[in-house]
């Protein structure tokens, strides 16, 4: 089936793509350029919807973005899940001399693995130009995320200490395919979140100072 084109008036192409984005009737119709009072706004336009060209265009519109949103899960999820499963120890090399008290190194950037890179989000060297310091990306922001992406969000207070994670992550995943429309529009809004928590570092015991690198009648 050939996709539907463009609707010819240009206000009902842009009221269509407002509505098939989730926008509310009312606010659709007066973004599309319709002039409306207020009152008025949300019959016109719960009306223009249901006219039959507009509404084949925004069901078209609905399985487009559809499309796009389930293409965006899949991306969050494969940068997210290095970070969730990041484990720190497995960025220090092991200590040479233990019994001397010697203390573990941070490993060369190049003895890291993709996504194990990926779960950085800064570096700080020493003036030789090895390790002093890792930024790694939140665990529990990743975490939180990851779940509300499957449909199966745990309350941010719980997520650093639910011991069974594993096991609801694995539950959870199997609810993909579950998710509605409206669900994945709504996680789009989440990713935004992942800027704002602290980020945890991880410090060469032996650090020092180093360098930061779119009318219708009533």
């Amino acid at each position: 089936m050939d996709p539907m084109p463009k609707l010819r008036n240009p206000r009902r192409e842009r009221f269509a793509v407002e509505v098939a984005s989730m926008t509310p009737v009312d606010r659709a119709y007066r973004l599309a350029g319709f002039r409306s009072a207020e009152q008025w706004a949300r019959p016109n336009g719960a009306k223009l919807a249901q006219n039959p060209e507009v509404a084949a265009r925004i069901e078209e519109l609905r399985s487009e973005f559809k499309v796009s949103a389930g293409l965006s899960v899949q991306y969050l999820q494969s940068c997210l899940l290095p970070a969730a499963e990041a484990n720190v120890v497995d960025f220090f090399e092991a200590a040479t001399s233990p019994e001397a008290g010697n203390p573990p190194k941070l490993k060369s950037l190049t003895k890291l693995s993709r996504d194990q890179g990926a779960a950085i989000s800064s570096v700080r060297f020493h003036e030789d130009g090895t390790v002093a310091e890792l930024k790694l990306v939140s665990k529990e922001a990743a975490i939180a995320t990851l779940m509300r992406s499957i449909g199966a969000f745990l309350d941010r207070h719980q997520v650093g200490a639910a011991p069974e994670l594993l096991e609801r992550w694995g539950a959870a995943q199997r609810q993909l395919e579950q998710i509605t429309f409206e669900d994945k529009v709504a996680l789009l809004e989440v990713i935004e979140e992942l800027a704002a928590p602290t980020e945890p570092s991880v410090s060469d015991p032996s650090a020092v100072k180093g360098t930061s690198s779119d009318d219708i009648p009533r």
